[in-house]
């Protein structure tokens, strides 16, 4: 094994050649610099030092020379291995500096591995230096020294071009931070003159919270904590607006040492604006997407109101025509006039079509709130006195093991809400919860303040910015997917088997929501259970109504005056309320009514009218009849309250309404509750 002293400037070049030599089983020594190499020789006494030639400081032929001139390492063999020369100058070279073998680079490792083992095999090397060797040497160096600057002249002439034609804007910085170079791409970019960019101006294209680290990092010579792509606003001396995606490097030569930065400036303001135009465009495609549902959800809740209408006519009748025969039948079986098995099967007849017509008349009810036209009477409602007994009543009816967690904010405003619709909605949302929880769970029920709209969601109503309270209902159960989501509040849809839900229930509850201007929020993901918020307004304080004027006691039963445009309807109330006692007289219409007002006018005492009407709508005729006669009371009734809810017919919301259908003791209650006798 022989020591083998490796000299080149190019740390790189030292590994791989020491690499080489380490494998064949030599000591290796590396030196970077002639000087450094003179210093080893004399203390390591290596057997062969192979060097470059050309390099910086003292090069390969005068390290030639100082080693032949000291008798410590005259005797030392050497080689040169460089890749600036010809094998033709590296002889005239070793002639007459003495080297023992010549290897060009170019020639691959296997020549240089040759070499050394013919050296340690002995072979002799060539003589002493002469002064010719000396100025064929210099010739050949200043001759390599122009070669050099050519393709220096020539790289930087191609790093120009290629920076020039560059889409993105180059600089170069020295070790000061000053600027040694930037393409004109830079200049456009930065909306800057070359004397701007100068010296350290060129920080401005980069982030002002980045500026300080760059500094310090090129002025110490240290890495960059990051060196990744930064988003840079910059703002022009005309207030243009440029965004950039900037990047620093900081940059070594080739001993290691800092040798400043690069930096590359891209401007990427159009890319940024095509893409906010991109997001524009799905938000526009997402507002689109939910104008249709609303408008799908529009459609729908107008074709259940109109159904109802006329659904709720034929209820009216069949449940009073029902009832009639009910009684009548009653009546004769308990005087023993007719037989009492045929009359025991009427009688469960009749109370069959009493109770389908009650189930349809729940069915038309649910399609109304989900249309919202069922004639709400919002009033201040203690969201707290409504929900907590509820809450403790439907505990008691869901399934064992689920476990009801009721939480009341002690500080909840009241809300502007029908009562009873409340109490329908809590009792539809629990037993959707219930149902999602086959396997048991936990239910919760609480209230809370909102703060301004709460934002909008799939099932949503439009909600106002003022202050509001919500009802939400909380389960953990199996949740409802994306596509579940979105129809979930359309009528009649359901994920329930066959007789177990109608799928009207969230339909009404967002009617609910609709009309009194809230909203209904639902929030689930499969498997992640479900959260429903009913989004109410809190309650205003409002002027105290007018006193109604004295109604004189007149000593007679009341006069009722109804008014319908269905006949059935017409006939079914005045019987009702003519066994009841009252005097009848009746109109088909608006201005028949007027007419009968006028002629009875000391009579009246109640007006009971229908809201739906051709002709004249009874939010018109009881204005005008109230208008001449202010003691007559006003009583409505409806099975479809579409015009009685918007504009300039609108209903106070504190006046007495009748829902269509309703039962004997629903009206005659109504009544007395609108004209007391």
């Amino acid at each position: 094994m022989a020591t083998v002293l490796v000299v080149d400037d190019v740390a790189s070049n030292r590994e791989i050649v020491g690499a080489l030599l380490g494998y064949r089983g030599h000591r290796v020594l590396e030196a970077g610099a002639a000087s450094e190499a003179l210093a080893l020789a004399r203390c390591e006494h290596p057997d062969i030092i192979v060097t470059d030639v050309l390099m910086p400081g003292m090069d390969g032929y005068e390290l030639a020379a100082e080693l032949r001139r000291d008798p410590l390492t005259a005797a030392t063999a050497l080689i040169f291995y460089s890749g600036n020369y010809s094998t033709d100058e590296l002889n005239s070279i070793m002639l007459e500096s003495g080297a023992s073998r010549v290897v060009s680079k170019a020639d691959g490792p296997q020549e240089l591995l040759e070499a050394v083992e013919e050296v340690l095999e002995g072979t002799p090397r060539s003589g002493g230096t002469s002064t010719a060797g000396d100025i064929a040497h210099i010739r050949l160096v200043n001759t390599k020294m122009v070669e050099k600057i050519h393709e220096l002249n020539v790289s930087q002439r191609h790093f120009r071009l290629m920076a020039e034609a560059a889409p993105v804007g180059v600089l170069l910085v020295d070790t000061d931070a000053n600027l040694t170079y930037c393409n004109d791409r830079l200049r456009e970019i930065a909306l800057a003159t070359p004397e701007q960019l100068g010296g350290r101006g060129w920080l401005r294209c980069y982030h002002p919270d980045q500026r300080a680290e760059l500094l310090a990092a090129i002025l110490d010579g240290r890495h960059l904590q990051q060196e990744g792509m930064e988003r840079v606003r910059l703002v022009g001396p005309e207030g243009q607006v440029r965004w950039l995606n900037t990047r620093l490097r900081l940059v070594r030569d080739d001993h290691g040492a800092p040798a400043g930065a690069v930096g590359v400036v891209d401007d990427v303001t159009a890319t940024l604006e095509a893409e906010q135009r991109a997001i524009a465009e799905r938000h526009r495609k997402d507002a689109d997407a939910r104008a249709r549902v609303s408008q799908r959800l529009e459609s729908l809740r107008r074709l259940a109101g109109g159904v109802a209408h006329d659904f709720n006519n034929l209820l009216a009748a069949m449940l009073s025509f029902g009832e009639f025969v009910e009684e009548a039948l009653t009546a004769q079986l308990a005087e023993g006039t007719l037989d009492e098995t045929a009359m025991r099967t009427a009688l469960a007849d009749i109370g069959q079509v009493l109770s389908a017509a009650d189930r349809a008349r729940g069915l038309s009810r649910k399609l109304q709130l989900f249309g919202s036209r069922t004639a709400l009477q919002p009033t201040a409602v203690d969201l707290n006195a409504v929900v907590g007994p509820a809450a403790e009543t439907l505990a008691a009816q869901v399934a064992n093991g689920v476990t009801v967690d009721v939480r009341l904010a002690s500080d909840a405003r009241e809300a502007l809400v029908d009562a009873e619709q409340v109490l329908q909605v809590l009792g539809e949302l629990t037993a959707n919860a219930r149902d999602a929880m086959p396997d048991g769970g936990t239910l919760t029920i609480e209230t809370a303040n909102v703060e301004g709209a709460s934002g909008s969601a799939a099932g949503s109503a439009s909600g106002s910015a003022d202050a509001q309270v919500r009802l939400t209902v909380r389960d953990t159960g199996v949740g409802m997917a994306e596509d579940v989501r979105t129809h979930a509040v359309e009528p009649f849809f359901t994920t329930k088997p066959r007789g177990k839900g109608q799928g009207l229930g969230l339909a009404a509850a967002y009617g609910v929501a609709v009309q009194v201007g809230g909203e209904l929020v639902i929030e689930s993901e499969a498997g992640a259970g479900t959260v429903v918020h009913l989004i109410l307004p809190a309650t205003r304080p409002a002027p105290a109504p007018p006193p109604a004027p004295p109604r004189a006691d007149t000593g007679r039963p009341g006069c009722i005056l109804v008014v319908d445009d269905e006949e059935q309807v017409r006939e079914v109330v005045a019987r009702i309320l003519r066994r009841a006692g009252y005097r009848v007289l009746v109109a088909p219409d608006g201005p028949t009514a007027l007419e009968i007002a006028d002629q009875h006018r000391d009579q009246i005492d109640c007006l009971l009218t229908d809201v739906v009407m051709p002709r004249m709508l009874g939010s018109e005729v009881a204005h005008r009849i109230t208008a001449r006669y202010p003691a007559i009371r006003v009583l409505f009734m409806s099975g479809y309250a579409d015009p009685m809810l918007d504009g300039p017919n609108r209903i106070a919301p504190d006046v007495n309404i009748l829902a269509k259908p309703f039962r004997e003791n629903e009206l005659l209650a109504a009544i007395q509750a609108a004209a007391p006798a």
